[in-house]
């Protein structure tokens, strides 16, 4: 692979790109438009380029180890903590809408 990259970009980097590992339904939409199927698929357009995938193996779903599942847990566990935050914030310091400012920001 990186024969053909050093190759093919000797005048510029743009003109090829890879991508390889593994992906999952829906996190992709190039991999998404393809047949689930071992082998080449069809060249298509995107973003004024050529794409195409290369599926090397389809595997079993399977649970996913620490390190392909640790950006979800921190994301989740961040979002968790924001919320408990906000309910907190909330019960310490009540909205109190003065209808008379409001009112007055819309004239």
């Amino acid at each position: 692979m990186v024969e053909i990259l050093t190759t093919i970009n000797k005048d510029s980097q743009l003109n090829l790109n890879t991508k390889d590992g593994k992906f999952v339904k829906g996190e992709n939409d190039i991999i998404d438009s393809i047949v689930w199927q071992k082998g080449l698929s069809p060249n298509m357009q995107k973003n004024n380029s050529v794409v195409f995938v290369d599926v090397i193996n389809i595997l079993e779903p399977a649970p996913k180890s620490l390190d392909e599942a640790k950006g979800i847990i921190t994301a989740d566990y961040q979002n968790h903590l924001e919320k408990e935050w906000i309910k907190q914030l909330r019960a310490k310091y009540p909205v109190v809408v003065k209808e008379d400012v409001l009112n007055a920001l819309g004239k």
